[in-house]
């Protein structure tokens, strides 16, 4: 299971004096349609850098807001993050590439391995499925759950249909629902 993190308590309250009453409205107003929305921050520390820092007050100021929000920490080894902390420096435009030992240990973590003892329920793993990086999450001993960039949700559904069909799978949802009924009549 993933680490919650402790933030404590804040209100959007401490920052009357601070901003202006529009701006705090506004704030309200905006987030009055997301209330009860359900929001997980996931991070590889909850000390130092810049994450962190942001999130131990942002995280309570959501939950004023009406927002049901939580953090929680990956837990990793420690080479895994070694790597992509110099990809983030690299990003942060340090010149240095990555070495051949540090390009098999991000493959290695990065891969879709399945098995109970690699990523047990609850457990959370980075990976990628058609070369797209996301997060896996193992909610239950047959299911798990992908998390990605939302702009490749299209190809990931048409990627993940098109390799179940090779294995005699397909989709789950509503519109595979229809199709399966429609079948059967």
């Amino acid at each position: 299971m993933l680490q919650l993190v402790n933030v404590g308590h804040k209100s959007l309250g401490d920052y009357a004096t601070l901003v202006s009453r529009g701006l705090m409205d506004e704030i309200r107003r905006l987030a009055e349609p997301l209330q009860g929305a359900r929001v997980v921050h996931v991070s590889a520390t909850a000390f130092g850098g810049g994450v962190a820092e942001i999130n131990y007050t942002l995280v309570p100021l959501m939950a004023d807001a009406g927002l049901d929000v939580e953090w929680r920490i990956i837990r990793g080894a420690d080479e895994f993050f070694a790597v992509t902390k110099a990809i983030h420096n690299g990003l942060q435009g340090d010149s240095r590439s990555l070495s051949a030992e540090e390009r098999e240990t991000f493959a290695r973590f990065c891969a879709l391995d399945l098995r109970p003892h690699v990523i047990p329920v609850g457990a959370l793993r980075p990976g990628s499925i058609g070369r797209q990086p996301g997060i896996l999450i193992r909610e239950d001993e047959d299911r798990y759950l992908f998390l990605f960039g939302w702009a490749t949700g299209e190809y990931m559904w048409s990627t993940v249909a098109d390799a179940a069909g090779h294995l005699g799978g397909g989709p789950i949802g509503v519109d595979a629902l229809v199709d399966t009924e429609a079948t059967r009549a």
